[in-house]
């Protein structure tokens, strides 16, 4: 008997658990739009919208895009997600079911920093929206954090001595 008492709670806590995510999203998915305008926009470059979904794989959207440079894009969602808007580099949106987002930036930024303290939102989540941009712009801005194929590299290619003397460099430029 006390063998089967976990079991039966954890039965009892899944059946109760199971209807949170229903009640609070729907068991229906709903439509998420982004839109936005991009300045200094090049018709020769696609507008990318990868859609991450937790344990699923990634869908991408090419976003329809005219000559003025403005976009949009649809998609169905059960669940919060992050998506990642790229044009010449990229940069990642927090979203959730039913939602619509403007994105406003300038597209002749190559740099993620930089492209980052172009952008502007508005509609659903704007301002969870800044926040995440000023994240990814610090994080970015950080020679320490940013440069992953540099590490990669290290990794990669060097050997004892390099590798030290690379990770001397990066103590000496945190310090």
């Amino acid at each position: 008997m006390r063998k089967i008492i976990p079991y039966v709670t954890l039965f009892i806590g899944v059946f109760l658990g199971c209807n949170t995510p229903c009640d609070q999203y729907g068991s229906v998915p709903q439509v998420v739009t982004i839109a936005g305008k991009i300045d200094h926009y090049d018709p020769n470059l696609e507008v990318n919208i990868s859609v991450k979904r937790l344990g699923l794989t990634q869908e991408d959207i090419l976003a329809k895009a005219d000559s003025l440079g403005n976009f949009m894009a649809t998609f169905e969602s059960y669940i919060p997600l992050d998506v990642v808007i790229g044009y010449r580099t990229n940069f990642w949106v927090l979203l959730h079911p039913g939602d619509s987002l403007f994105v406003h930036f300038d597209g002749e930024c190559n740099d993620r920093p930089e492209l980052l303290k172009t952008i502007q939102f508005g509609g659903d989540r704007a301002k969870t929206n800044r926040y995440a941009a000023k994240y990814q712009e610090l994080c970015f801005s950080n020679e320490l954090s940013a440069d992953f194929g540099k590490k990669e590299k290290a990794v990669k290619e060097y050997d004892v001595d390099q590798y030290l003397q690379f990770l001397d460099t990066l103590k000496q430029k945190s310090a």
